[in-house]
C-alpha cells in the first residue's frame, strides 16, 4: 500500500506528467547466431578482457586482439568520451610506494595521460571538462584536462550528474526506506523549500537503473510500477530538465504483465551516440522475485522519439542476475556489442555484436573473461 501510495503522489504531482504510447516490433531472422563473415561491416575498437586481469583491445575491422598491459580490467568507472576516441581508466604508478590515479587513453592503449591522482572517479562532464569525484564521493569537481579546477560540486547523496549540467540524481534516506529526486545542485545550499527538485519515486532495488543521454538533455530512468496484484513491474521514464517534466515512454506491462527492466546495477541503460534510442533487457517476472527469476532475458531497443520498441528474438541472456550483460552501442549506432554464452556452445564465453536492423548476433571471438561476476564489453569506440 505504501508503495502504491507513492506511485500516485508522484503521477498527481510531477510537473507535465505525460504518457505516450509507441508500437512493439520483433524482428526474428532465419539465422540468428553466426559466425563473423567477410561481409561484416562493423568497425572502430571494442575494449573488453578475455584473461580478467588486463583490459583488452579488440579490433572490429582486422579482427586482431591484444591485451593493454598495465590497464587493469574495469567495471563501470571506465567512461567513453563523447566523440568515442578516449576512455578514461585506472592507473597505477609505482616509485617508492604505490599510487593510484584515472588517466586517459586512446582505445588501442596509445597517448597515455595522467589526468588526477587520488580520486575515486573520473567522468567526461563536456567535450573538454572533467567531472573528478573525491575519495568519499561527497564532493565532486568540474576540471580542465590541463587541470584547472574551475568548479566544484556538493555531492553528498549524488550518485549520477547531468553532462554539461548540473542536475543530480539524489538518493536519501527516510526512515528504511530510500527515495530518488533530481536536485538541480546549484540550488542546493538554499533551504530545502528553496531547492529546486523533481521527486522521481522510491528507491528499489531491480527498479531503480536510470542514465543521461551523453548531451545531457535526457534522463531516462526506470520506475516501479504497482500491478493490481501487488507485484511491481517496470517500465521506462524520461525527465527533461528544461521544462522539468516526466514522461512515461514505454507500456511493457500490457504486453508481458510484470517485468524487470536490467538488473541490480542501477547505472546500466544503454544510449546510442545519437540519443535517439536506448538499448536494455527486458525480463518477465510472472509470480517469479525480481532477485530469482526463471525465465531468459530478451533484447530491446527503444526510440525515445516515437516511443517504438524492437525486440530481439535471436539470443536470449540466461545468465541476467544480479546482472544481464552490459550493451555498448557501435560508434555508429548500427551494432550493440555484448558478452554471453549461447546454449549448447561449447567456446566459453562469447563477444558478439547485433546487428540492430537485421537481428543477426555476430560472433567475434570467443574466450571473454569474467570481471565483476560478467564477462563484460567495456566500451566500443573509434580507433585513432
Amino acid at each position: 500500500m505504501r508503495r502504491l501510495l507513492l506511485l500516485l503522489i508522484l503521477f498527481c504531482f510531477a510537473p507535465n506528467l505525460t504518457q505516450a504510447e509507441g508500437s512493439l516490433t520483433e524482428i526474428c531472422p532465419d539465422i540468428t547466431l553466426q559466425n563473423r563473415w567477410e561481409g561484416f561491416a562493423g568497425d572502430g575498437i571494442i575494449l573488453t578482457t578475455f584473461d580478467g586481469y588486463w583490459m583488452w583491445t579488440y579490433d572490429v575491422k582486422r579482427n586482431v586482439r591484444y591485451a593493454l598491459e598495465g590497464i587493469p580490467a574495469c567495471g563501470s568507472n571506465c567512461h567513453l568520451s563523447r566523440d568515442g576516441m578516449w576512455i578514461t581508466y585506472l592507473r597505477v604508478m609505482r616509485g617508492d610506494f604505490i599510487r593510484t590515479g584515472y588517466g586517459k587513453m586512446r582505445l588501442d592503449g596509445s597517448l597515455r595521460t595522467l589526468l588526477v591522482e587520488n580520486v575515486a572517479e573520473v567522468e567526461w562532464w563536456s567535450d573538454t571538462a572533467l567531472l573528478v569525484w573525491d575519495r568519499n564521493y561527497a564532493q565532486a569537481y568540474l576540471q580542465s584536462e590541463n587541470g584547472w579546477r574551475f568548479e566544484t560540486l556538493d555531492v553528498r547523496g549524488i550518485t549520477r550528474v547531468q553532462p554539461s549540467g548540473y542536475w543530480g540524481l539524489h538518493i536519501r534516506a527516510e526512515g528504511d526506506v530510500f527515495y530518488r529526486s533530481l536536485l538541480n545542485l546549484r540550488t542546493r545550499n538554499r533551504p530545502p523549500e528553496g531547492q529546486v527538485r523533481v521527486e522521481i519515486g522510491e528507491n528499489i532495488r531491480y527498479f531503480n537503473a536510470g542514465a543521461w543521454s551523453s548531451d545531457g538533455r535526457r534522463y531516462a530512468f526506470i520506475m516501479p510500477m504497482m500491478q493490481a496484484d501487488e507485484h511491481l513491474s517496470s517500465e521506462v521514464f524520461l525527465f527533461n530538465p528544461n521544462d522539468r517534466s516526466i514522461s512515461q515512454i514505454t507500456q511493457l506491462t500490457d504486453e508481458y504483465g510484470a517485468i524487470r527492466i536490467n538488473g541490480l546495477n542501477p547505472s546500466e541503460l544503454s544510449w546510442s551516440p545519437n540519443n535517439q534510442k536506448i538499448a536494455f533487457w527486458v525480463l518477465p517476472l510472472g509470480d517469479d522475485s525480481p532477485e530469482a527469476p526463471t525465465q531468459t532475458a530478451i533484447l530491446h531497443i527503444l526510440d525515445v522519439i516515437t516511443h517504438d520498441i524492437t525486440r530481439y528474438c535471436g539470443y536470449r541472456a540466461e545468465t541476467h542476475t544480479p546482472n544481464p550483460p552490459k550493451l555498448r552501442w557501435s560508434p555508429d549506432g548500427v551494432y550493440i556489442a555484448l558478452g554471453g554464452n549461447p546454449p549448447n556452445d561449447n567456446r566459453g564465453a562469447l563477444l558478439m555484436a547485433l546487428h540492430t536492423e537485421t537481428g543477426v548476433f555476430h560472433v567475434l571471438s570467443a574466450g571473454l573473461a569474467s570481471t565483476f561476476g560478467n564477462t563484460d564489453v567495456i566500451a566500443w569506440g573509434i580507433k585513432p
